[in-house]
């Protein structure tokens, strides 16, 4: 695999980058198997290269089945509804007053469901029509099957947007905020959950002897799972790119355990809570959820 071409930050731009794994997909069948995990010596964002193509995007992304571990599960519906999601949800609400609400892939309309019930005007998107199709039964013209790079909503439609899990997908992160910036309501509130890696820990894993153990180590910490997950973000890069397209942090929340105790989970459910107390001790976790309003 070559990758001597510079590879230029989904984050800040940079060239300065540091391809420091090689990572074989899990995924089978797909058009590119080989990625470099590489990162970034300006801002620090580590992210896989090349691009998946949208041929691979397409397959792990459709189909009945995508996440039904999760989705068909009502263990897990139940825990992430009150132990995740509504917690999120009132933080907005503490934020700015109820009103329109975008849920940048809604998948099957879950958080559609206990945001309406709370009161607000509910709104979806997603690329995977299987699961669309359930949220667009009860909502109907709400919810539309578009990239988030194609949203066609008008300027200042939404008083909050959220983004969850989302940006570690995406190959333009950039490009995708700015565009849900246009679509905000000045002083309007967006809400993103991703993974994080922050600095701390990363730099105590990059001082691990190289060998099979760390690199999955680094893997599994980072989430570096491409073509599925593409990025890897720090507290301090997610706060830069939101800067940088025009919002401003106003709340953040972490968490280390990030799933129930269901079948298909329980070893990662394990792992997260054990270094769960060191994430606490460098006062980060395995996933953040920030709220940012648009200046």
């Amino acid at each position: 695999m070559n990758n001597s071409t510079p590879s230029k930050c989904k984050c800040c731009g940079s060239i300065a980058n540091n391809s420091f794994m090689e990572i074989t997909s899990r995924f089978t069948t797909l058009e590119v198997e080989h990625y470099h995990a590489i990162r970034c010596e300006q801002c620090g964002l580590i992210y896989t290269s090349p691009d998946p193509p949208a041929s691979d995007i397409e397959k792990i992304y459709s189909g009945e089945d995508y996440l039904d571990l999760l989705f068909e599960n009502l263990t897990w519906r139940q825990w992430v509804v009150s132990n995740h999601w509504l917690p999120v949800l009132k933080a907005i609400e503490n934020n700015i007053n109820k009103g329109s609400i975008l849920d940048v892939g809604c998948s099957d309309g879950l958080f559609m469901d206990i945001s309406s019930n709370r009161g607000w005007t509910v709104y979806g998107t997603d690329i995977n029509k299987e699961k669309l199709a359930c949220a667009q039964q009860r909502y109907g013209e709400s919810v539309k099957y578009e990239s988030i790079y194609d949203l066609q909503w008008p300027n200042n439609s939404f008083d909050a947007i959220r983004l969850c899990h989302v940006l570690e997908h995406l190959t333009e992160p950039k490009k995708a905020l700015e565009n849900l910036h246009r679509l905000l309501r000045q002083g309007g509130i967006l809400n993103i959950g991703i993974p994080v890696f922050d600095e701390p820990l990363n730099l105590l894993v990059q001082k691990l002897p190289p060998s099979k153990f760390s690199r999955k180590l680094t893997a599994l910490l980072a989430w570096i799972d491409p073509p599925h997950h593409i990025t890897t973000w720090s507290t301090s890069c997610l706060q830069q790119l939101l800067e940088d397209c025009g919002f401003k942090l106003v709340w953040k929340s972490y968490r280390s355990d990030i799933f129930p105790w269901i079948d298909g989970f329980k070893k990662l459910c394990i792992f997260y809570r054990i270094v769960g107390v060191p994430m606490r001790m460098f006062g980060t976790g395995a996933t953040i959820e920030v709220l940012a309003k648009k200046c």
